[in-house]
């Protein structure tokens, strides 16, 4: 449901803001992408605890694991803490509990506004709660083992255990979204859903039964077995490891797979660690990757199918004929010569991105590819596009990003990260629209955007700079409309005009201080008495020339005031927070006026967030993207 809800939301959002203030959409989406990450994260938590539960006093009562200690309240297990992180740096609040207590408390649950005490109970070097329930109405259910409270709007109080309230089946609290574990589901969980064997735990050298985490099987078992099933959902469950099985067995162009119920899907959960190498993927029905890593494997999803990828690294991605692709932070492809780009959008299918994803293409081929009829939308997303091997090094490409006629990007609040040489590094022939959205240049290119024939391109608030910015930064057909406002860098002009096709031709040169408006009609000579031949040839080209720039004035649209070049130069990064200190961002960002993207990292590896609030800098945020290096965290101004 996360997944759609983000397609359709970022979708009528998007063209929202044609009836509305561009800030007003900047907010809108902003809250809503955020709200969902927030939603997602508190789902993915609620489900690792059931998994997490057990029978630790072996009386066939499931009981939540224990969590940490720290910074005043009770946190999430230290394994879940990352994943427990939302996009505005706020922790999601652990509230577990059992039996009411029949002895004295051996540790404390601690939350804003109040405190209860637990006892635990260890196995396997765990502990796990089996006593202890916070003084609330919603506790009084014996089922229930934990809760999950997400705060909602950061700059609000945030909620405690002992501020859920119960309504019918609905648990909610003050500026909280909770998420409710009950005991029944748990159990469900570790009996394996058994009646059709669709639900798989394995690791890399299992040879149980894959029925529970004390039994794996080996990963080419659960494949087998998937590939046999006629049910309409199969989840595999993956212990850290590395994982090879022959024979490309997800791929039904090579290895018989049979028919799949509708809707049906394969479900593929790992955690840090899980190293998949299987071959090429093509399945029949809906594929969920999360956690995983196997960048060998070139993955198509056709025929109306939806490919959900968390926090996961693959190769190249096909999506074609109708079917969906929906990312969500941490993603990772690694292109394939074999394709003409690492990520493409083929015969009226459609993506929705968020978070961060790092693109390595191969060769000459480009980053991503929007074909004719359909659409991707980026939104809170930063992308970085970066050449994936020593050919791809080596060579300036054609194009990092292709439109083709009848294809849609949309970008909403995102950053777009050039490091590789190209030609034109965006090519758009069909439509590119942008809200409050940077594109960064870092390495040699000719033209940054270029409106091709008939193409339709609005960048609504833009930055485009870089610390090489393209030798003409923005170029555009004369047939191609443009609705464009911020402000451009370029390494020797904003836009080119030279040319007698370019929409630019009649503005100003495109070099520091100009904007793109369309220069004053001329003024017709004076024609009175019998004028000379020369007189009337010139007042001939003042009219032409005026007739252009009618034409291109309903072509050039300013939204919010013009499209400014301002002085070149390299990008300007500010120092926020050493590793482990908090970004704090100007105040503008505090009071939701605008995002920013903030990195974490050394040298020259860095990974990238795109935030409206302050956060954390930390590899648990952000990841490691240098380890063993002494790590800091930037915004950009």
């Amino acid at each position: 449901m996360v997944a759609w809800f983000l397609i359709a939301i970022s979708t009528i959002a998007f063209f929202a803001y044609i009836a509305v203030s561009g800030v007003q959409t900047v907010d809108t989406t902003g809250t809503i992408a955020a709200r969902a990450d927030t939603v997602r994260r508190s789902d993915n938590i609620a489900e690792a605890i059931l998994e997490r539960s057990s029978n630790v006093l072996v009386d066939n009562v499931i009981y939540a694991p224990a969590g940490v200690a720290g910074n005043g309240e009770y946190l999430l297990p230290e394994d879940l803490q990352p994943a427990g992180i939302t996009t505005s740096g706020s922790r999601l609040q652990y509230c577990p509990m059992g039996a009411p207590l029949t002895a004295a408390a051996t540790d404390t649950v601690t939350y804003p506004g109040g405190s209860y005490g637990i006892r635990t109970a260890s196995a396997g070097g765990k502990s796990f709660v089996i006593e202890g329930r916070p003084a609330i109405a919603a506790a009084s259910d014996p089922n229930i083992i934990a809760f999950i409270i997400a705060q909602q709007n950061p700059t609000v109080a945030k909620p405690g255990c002992g501020q859920i309230t119960q309504s019918g089946t609905s648990f909610t609290a003050p500026n909280g979204i909770v998420r409710v574990v009950r005991r029944t589901t748990a159990a469900e969980q570790d009996a394996g859903i058994t009646a059709n064997g669709t639900n798989w735990y394995v690791s890399a050298r299992g040879t149980g039964d894959g029925l529970t985490w004390s039994s794996p099987a080996p990963l080419s078992t659960a494949l087998a077995a998937y590939r046999s099933s006629q049910g309409s959902s199969f989840r595999i469950r993956l212990a850290p490891g590395d994982y090879t099985v022959e024979g490309n067995p997800l791929d039904q162009g090579l290895t018989a797979i049979s028919p799949k119920k509708a809707e049906s899907s394969l479900i593929m959960i790992g955690q840090q660690g899980v190293n998949l190498n299987i071959g090429s993927v093509n399945v029949p029905g809906n594929l969920l990757l999360r956690d995983v890593t196997m960048p060998g494997s070139n993955i198509t999803v056709d025929n109306g199918t939806v490919l959900t990828m968390e926090r996961a690294s693959v190769g190249a991605v096909v999506v074609n004929g109708g079917s969906q692709l929906v990312a969500q932070g941490g993603i990772g492809i690694k292109g394939s010569t074999v394709y003409s780009g690492a990520l493409q959008f083929l015969n009226g299918s459609s993506g929705t991105v968020s978070g961060t994803m790092t693109i390595s293409y191969a060769g000459t081929q480009a980053s991503i590819i929007v074909d004719g009829g359909s659409r991707a939308s980026f939104a809170s997303a930063a992308v970085t596009m970066q050449p994936g091997d020593s050919t791809a090094a080596a060579t300036q490409i054609d194009s990092m990003v292709q439109i083709r006629p009848n294809g849609l990007l949309t970008a909403m609040e995102s950053t777009f990260i050039h490091n590789g040489p190209s030609g034109w590094t965006w090519r758009v022939y069909g439509k590119l629209a942008t809200n409050t959205t940077t594109f960064l240049f870092n390495a040699y290119s000719w033209v940054g955007i270029q409106p091709w024939l008939g193409a339709e391109v609005s960048l609504v608030n833009v930055m485009m700079r870089g610390s090489r910015p393209p030798m003409y930064t923005l170029a555009g057909h004369n047939t191609a409309k443009l609705t464009a406002s911020g402000n451009i860098y370029s390494s020797q002009r904003c836009w080119t005009r030279d040319d007698s096709s370019s929409v630019f031709r009649l503005s100003a040169a495109g070099i520091a201080g100009d904007n793109a408006n369309v220069s004053p009609d001329e003024i017709w000579a004076n024609m009175t008495g019998t004028p000379n031949a020369t007189l009337v040839r010139l007042n001939a080209s003042m009219r032409a020339r005026n007739t252009e720039r009618a034409e291109l004035r309903g072509k050039i649209y300013h939204h919010n005031g013009p499209l400014n070049c301002v002085e070149s130069g390299p990008v300007t990064w500010t120092s926020c927070s050493a590793d482990g200190g908090q970004c704090n961002l100007p105040s503008d960002a505090a009071t939701n006026a605008r995002t920013y993207t903030v990195r974490f990292g050394a040298g020259s590896n860095w990974n990238y967030i795109v935030t409206r609030s302050n956060i954390p800098c930390d590899k648990n945020v952000f990841g490691d993207p240098a380890v063993g290096a002494t790590k800091s965290c930037q915004y950009l101004l």
